[in-house]
């Protein structure tokens, strides 16, 4: 008599988190996943997805397989469970975790089959989660990019910043036309000091409100400010105009500064997040080098109304692109009761205070920002006419600087979840430091442009690591926070060099200046390898990850 043997069963459970990224635990055991079953599920979660069109999420998969089943049968059966656990829970919304069971094709005659044992744990903290600076342990060439909202918000991104400088440009020249440099003083102070203080505001309102919220709304608002200022200033010829139109578009730029920073990381899952961070460093470079000449030429085309029209056209663009971008972004819940905005506003210094990991990776940015802004804005053009070279070398050896980062970003968008973090945060930062120093001391301009272009290309790698890695440091919830107190940090590192460097070059001279912004810039890599080193800070109290919906029953499919 044949005694018909229980079925071996592969039980798949998915959660739902609104911050991109898969992790994958075996339920009830500690032990490890057979034959890498958990790379299998996590690829196929990532899949189910992005063909759901929910790139933007992610998700827990516990999973149960059973042993001794050969391995071929285990991966195609955890296929099966996982992606239907995917598409219940999806189709469930908004309710939490769905099981699914899918039996394992039946093996070759002579394996032993074990019985499954349906078992429930709360899913556990893995590794790439509870560190997410540790090395990928998905395969590169999963999905891991949503690729048509990214390509969305470099499109906007693109088209704002170049009508951004495109009208910082024409309100300059018209402040100068109109009061010469008291008036640009005024334009410019109207323009700087509300983003600045601002940008704090902004990153408390995105993580009260959320990104989508802020940036259509601010946006909007922006798109009237500058579409009423062109009527104005194409009817009127005084100052007060500009003064009040550059004080308002600083408020609005201060308060969506953070909500656009915080979008990369709900684009791209943490093994790839530096090469969306790649992409996006081209359009910070390439706005400027776009914007300058064409707010010159619209200045001279129609004047101030124009290139204000073109910025308002760039807004309206940037607007749609943002609607694209953020639809479905879940708004963060309102708390009970909780601190007032003011202060609120705080929070991104006290992040830095409390973790220690976000505190280096803040001083690695800021002191790289820190070392370069002195040589590139006053030591260069010093140095050309002291030795009798021109303009032009100027010229060429900050072309050639910006065209080496542009081909290593490009590259890093490709490439940079291949690259290991400490080759990109510390090696390409000590590559940078080193060739500062030698910029210092070349002796032709030839060799300095070329010297330039290899600074360049180190530059486009280990500046988005940099951001990448910050992100990726920053608590659940306190992006906002933690990214203005980032962009502040950058709008202040221009002031602080120049008001730093320009009187100790007065007793070291030039190139000795040029020398200590080098030693400056190595206390970047130093300060990311102990960033690296710093143990990543857990949510006390939490054995879950953070923001997994739960649901009051189970829901199990066979398959």
């Amino acid at each position: 008599m044949n005694r018909r043997r229980p079925r071996a069963v592969v039980r798949a459970r998915f959660s739902v988190r609104e911050v991109p990224g898969i992790t994958v635990t075996a339920a009830g055991s500690r032990a490890p996943l057979p034959y890498g079953l958990d790379g299998t599920a996590r690829r196929t979660a990532q899949r189910a997805l992005t063909e759901a069109g929910r790139a933007y999420l992610g998700g827990h998969v516990e999973l149960h397989a059973p042993r001794r089943t050969p391995a071929r049968v285990l991966r195609r059966a955890a296929t099966r469970a996982v992606a239907a656990a995917v598409a219940t829970t999806l189709r469930a919304a908004p309710a939490g975790p769905r099981a699914t069971d899918a039996p394992a094709p039946t093996p070759p005659s002579g394996a032993r089959r074990t019985p499954a044992r349906p078992r429930s744990r709360p899913p556990t903290t893995t590794a790439q989660e509870a560190d997410p600076m540790a090395p990928p342990t998905t395969d590169p060439t999963a999905p891991g990019i949503d690729w048509r909202r990214l390509g969305s918000l470099v499109t906007g991104q693109a088209a704002v910043q170049a009508g951004s400088f495109a009208l910082l440009i024409a309100m300059s020249w018209t402040a100068v036309q109109l009061g010469g440099r008291g008036a640009v003083t005024a334009v410019t102070l109207a323009a700087t000091l509300p983003r600045a203080l601002l940008l704090l505001f902004g990153g408390a309102l995105t993580d009260v409100l959320g990104p989508r919220a802020l940036l259509l709304r601010a946006t909007g608002i922006r798109v009237l400010v500058l579409a009423a200022g062109a009527v104005v200033t194409a009817t009127t010829h005084t100052l007060w105009p500009l003064v009040v139109i550059a004080l308002a578009d600083g408020i609005l730029l201060g308060l969506t500064g953070p909500a656009a920073g915080v979008l990369l990381p709900y684009l791209a899952s943490k093994e790839h997040l530096g090469r969306a961070n790649s992409l996006f460093s081209m359009v910070l470079r390439l706005a400027p080098i776009a914007g300058s000449p064409l707010g010159a030429w619209l200045v001279v085309v129609g004047g101030l109304p124009v290139a204000m029209g073109a910025a308002a056209a760039g807004c309206v663009l940037w607007l749609a692109c943002a609607a694209h971008v953020t639809r479905g972004m879940p708004r963060p819940e309102p708390a009970a009761q909780g601190p007032s905005l003011l202060r609120r506003s705080g929070d991104g210094f006290r992040l830095l205070a409390a973790h220690p990991r976000l505190r280096w990776m803040f001083v690695a940015c800021f002191a790289m920002d820190l070392a370069f802004l002195w040589p590139a804005e006053v030591a260069l053009p010093l140095r050309a006419a002291e030795n009798g070279w021109g303009v032009g070398a100027v010229a060429v050896v900050l072309a050639a600087f910006s065209t080496g980062a542009l081909v290593s970003a490009a590259l890093g968008a490709a490439l940079a979840h291949r690259v290991p973090v400490p080759v990109k945060l510390v090696l390409t930062g000590v590559g940078l430091a080193a060739g500062t120093g030698a910029m210092a001391l070349v002796p032709s301009p030839g060799v300095l442009a070329g010297t330039a272009a290899a600074v360049g290309l180190l530059s486009g790698l280990n500046g988005p690591a940099l951001v990448t890695a910050y992100q990726q440091a920053v608590p659940e919830g306190k992006m906002g926070a933690a990214m203005s107190t980032f962009a502040l940090s950058g709008i202040g590192a221009a002031p602080l060099s120049l008001a730093l460097f320009t009187p100790v070059s007065l007793h070291l001279g030039v190139t000795g200046t040029w020398l200590l912004c080098a030693g400056v810039a190595l206390v970047s890599p130093i300060a990311a390898a102990v960033a690296l080193r710093a143990a990543p800070e857990k949510a006390p109290g939490r054995s879950t990850p953070d923001r997994i919906r739960t649901a009051p029953e189970s829901t199990v499919t066979s398959v």
